[in-house]
């Protein structure tokens, strides 16, 4: 008993199972949360190396859902999380993937159900690395019954010009979910979230410095900026200087894009300090392919990796 299904073959409270019949099985079950909102978290240890485990989230106020992955530690697979329309999730549909790996971004995503009604399935599936039986890992989600035009949830909802999930000015989008003087906002929308803010410069010539941060606890810290003159003209750029340890990319944009999609990449490097090889040194310098096109710069330090600058 424990584990759902008892061990005289009941189903245990606050459990569903489903999967066997008269013909063919066995049962799998899973625990069920009930209330609008809560943490749930998956740990390693003791489970299956390749195996998955699962819960369901179905609030009894029976509204929209949302799902924001709080932190992970170590690589122990992908979470993937499941809208079901139906009591036994047969009719379900993946709304997000989710790795639970040590990259894991300081901006957690979110999703939302697009149903009213509907509820999740998350399911882990466990890795097959052999040092998660070495290293016992976990990832942590929260839910909650969605509430449109909340400032700080992640999702921009119609009231909202942006969210990036915190209620913190400064940063690009305001305390009250407005874009700041000089930032661009992208990457939220009702139902996925949140916004990543970077700070755009619009003169003719200038420096800038980006510093990342000293990150733990399988997070990763990233900060970008956009160079974007205002009177157009063939873009030129010269690295003046970077420190250990940050992976640094410099990507071109194309003229009437503003949020980079479909970019190529100009520079990219990682130290050679931190066991990667760099392929840009300071005083290397690049122009733009086109007349018109801009970059975006983007600084990031992984756990562990100490902070770094360019």
């Amino acid at each position: 008993g424990g584990d759902g299904c008892s061990a005289t073959c009941t189903v245990e409270a606050g459990h569903v199972c489903s999967g066997a019949t008269a013909w063919y099985g066995p049962d799998v079950c899973s625990q069920v949360y009930t209330d609008d909102q809560g943490e749930v978290v998956f740990f390693s240890t003791n489970q299956i190396r390749g195996g998955s485990v699962s819960c369901i989230i179905k609030p009894n106020s029976r509204r929209w859902l949302q799902l924001n992955q709080v932190s992970a530690s170590v690589d122990i697979g992908q979470l993937f999380v499941y809208e079901c329309s139906d009591a036994a999730c047969l009719q379900a549909s993946i709304i997000m993937v989710l790795w639970t790996s040590s990259l894991v971004a300081v901006v957690p995503p979110a999703v939302r159900t697009r149903s009213v009604g509907s509820f999740i399935n998350l399911t882990l599936e466990m890795s097959t690395n052999v040092y998660m039986d070495m290293l016992p890992g976990y990832v942590r989600v929260r839910w909650s019954v969605a509430v449109n035009n909340t400032c700080g949830d992640s999702f921009r909802d119609p009231l909202e010009a942006c969210d990036d999930g915190n209620v913190a000015g400064g940063d690009g989008c305001s305390a009250t979910c407005t874009a700041e003087a000089g930032y661009v906002c992208s990457g939220a929308s009702a139902w996925y979230g949140p916004d990543v803010c970077a700070q755009q410069y619009t003169q003719p010539s200038g420096s800038v410095l980006l510093r990342s941060r000293t990150v733990s606890s399988g997070l990763s810290s990233s900060f970008s900026c956009f160079i974007r003159p205002s009177g157009g003209g063939w873009l030129q750029l010269k690295i003046v200087s970077y420190s250990c340890c940050p992976f640094i990319t410099v990507v071109e944009c194309s003229l009437g894009s503003t949020i980079c999609a479909g970019a190529s990449m100009s520079f990219t490097s990682t130290c050679p300090g931190c066991g990667l090889g760099g392929s840009i040194t300071a005083g290397s310098a690049q122009r733009v392919s086109q007349i018109g096109n801009y970059v975006k710069v983007t600084v990031t330090s992984y756990q562990g990796s100490g902070q770094g600058s360019f």
